[in-house]
């Protein structure tokens, strides 16, 4: 009778430190957030940014990115999944931009609005998440103006070859005599 009962405390004190521990790591793991998935996407590169890539509406962190894949249609969009803690006013002006996190070369998504505060919310569900367009950052802006200006400076320089022959820059040396000579005389 004393084997059973010692038996009996062992499995009672097993049962119940099994429990504790149970209770002490969702105690420690916080409260579980409810998230919302979102389809970001992308027409140009996203170097940098990974699964588990930091995702943050106007400087405040409200998600991370779940996956990153190519869309199935052939339109050679990259799909960016991520996962929204539950109270972000996404709207349906809401658009992302890709960041730099400093010399790391890693990205993070920056979520932006510049439409009324009053715009409709994007809905979204798990089967069918809403799309966010992303837009060129700013220095993806700058990379395509200093593309054109170096274009056109090209253009330029072909033109200004192709004018100054060895001809034309003699007859061009002759005119800037006659104009020299002419001020010489006092015209």
């Amino acid at each position: 009778m004393e084997r059973n009962a010692f038996a009996f405390a062992t499995g009672l004190f097993v049962l119940l430190l099994g429990i504790a521990v149970l209770a002490t790591s969702r105690w420690l793991a916080g409260p579980q957030a409810i998230s919302q998935p979102y389809l970001v996407v992308s027409k140009s590169s996203v170097a940098g940014l990974s699964p588990f890539s930091r995702v943050f509406y106007r400087g405040v962190e409200v998600g991370q990115v779940v996956d990153i894949r190519f869309a199935s249609d052939g339109s050679r969009e990259i799909l960016i999944r991520v996962e929204l803690e539950r109270p972000v006013p996404v709207t349906v002006n809401t658009y992302a931009v890709l960041k730099a996190q400093g010399l790391t070369g890693l990205a993070f998504i920056e979520l932006l609005d510049d439409g009324p505060p009053d715009a409709p919310p994007l809905a979204t569900s798990e089967k069918r998440p809403a799309r966010i367009a992303m837009r060129p950052s700013l220095l993806e802006s700058f990379q395509a103006v200093g593309q054109g200006i170096a274009e056109q400076i090209q253009r330029l320089t072909s033109n200004l070859n192709q004018l100054l022959t060895p001809e034309n820059a003699a007859q061009l040396g002759r005119i800037m005599n006659h104009i020299e000579a002419g001020f010489r005389r006092g015209y």
